[in-house]
Parts: structure tokens; sequence; C-alpha cells
């Protein structure tokens, strides 16, 4: 999830996705350096959002495929009414009322 330039958020699920990517120790302190160098607010989850990431997994796991990460992490964007930048635009697109900005390597 996107905000301004001095406000980025990231759902905690993405950020579990990022720490369990990474490769080493390294790879994992410079994930660490690199959302605290650019001021990411790590969101967590809560009630609402558990609710609703349920109902997206309900409605569109059988149809569109919606993983249970993916539907966590499309309830938290809605909940917080952030935008959502992901490279990986498919997955969340049958997911209504969800606001995307699609994200390219090299973009940010």
């Amino acid at each position: 999830m996107i905000g301004s330039e001095q406000e980025r958020a990231l759902s905690i699920v993405s950020f579990m996705e990022l720490v369990q990517g990474a490769r080493s120790l390294v790879e994992l302190r410079e994930i660490r350096r690199f959302l605290r160098d650019n001021t990411f607010r790590i969101l967590p989850l809560d009630e609402a959002m558990s609710h609703l990431a349920a109902s997206l997994t309900e409605a569109h796991a059988l149809r569109s495929g919606l993983q249970v990460a993916d539907a966590l992490i499309a309830a938290t964007a809605r909940e917080t009414g952030e935008i959502l930048a992901t490279g990986n635009v498919r997955h969340f697109r049958p997911v209504a009322g969800l606001r995307l900005k699609t994200f390219r390597p090299g973009s940010a």
C-alpha cells in the first residue's frame, strides 16, 4: 500500500512475505533498512480486516484463485482506505472497492 512520499504503509502480511522471501540474514537486514529508511508504517490486522478477508476468500477463492495472504492484504488496503501498489494486479483486480496501482521495480 502506498501513501504520500512521506507516508508509506505496508500490511503486516506483506512484511511477513518479504521476511519469508529473504534468502539470508544480509537480505533480511536490507529489507528492514529499506523499510526504515523509507519510513514505512507496518499496518497490523484487526477484527474488521479479518472478517473482510474471510468474505473475500469465500467470494473469490474458487472463481479467481484469491489466496489467503492476498485476501488479508486486500482487506487491509480496503479497511484503511490505502491504495494497494502491487506487481500482481491480476491477483487483486476481482476485489471490488480496492484502489490499485501497478508497481514496477524502479518506479517507486
